[in-house]
């Protein structure tokens, strides 16, 4: 038997996001996962929920932020930071065109060639 369902009225979704706002402007590097354990609320609600968007994408780039800085200082461990913001949809990978054309021509003084 699991936890019982729990209405989210919107008294209860503001409660949320201002503790939310609240855990995003006091925390170093802000953690959907963390924040979410931390008070007993599963993630997945926090992403349905579309009143707290803004806030969970403020969250996202304030980790984004912060991961960058930490990392190009050598404060933090760089391969985690760098699994952290592919998480977050960065890439290590160049994308490189190859659709060009390439003409080649050769010039001989040489008639044997």
């Amino acid at each position: 038997m699991g936890r019982p369902v729990t209405i989210y009225t919107p008294e209860k979704i503001a409660e949320i996001k201002a503790d939310l706002d609240n855990y995003i402007d006091n925390t170093g590097i802000p953690i959907v996962a963390e924040f979410a354990y931390t008070r007993d609320i599963r993630k997945a609600v926090l992403y349905e929920k579309p009143e707290l968007a803004y806030s969970l994408k403020r969250l996202i780039e304030k980790k984004e932020s912060q991961l960058e800085k930490l990392a190009m200082a050598n404060k933090i461990n760089i391969t985690f930071a760098i699994f952290s913001l592919k998480q977050l949809g960065w890439s290590d990978r160049r994308e490189i065109d190859h659709s060009g054309s390439l003409s080649v021509t050769f010039d001989s003084q040489d008639e044997d060639l």
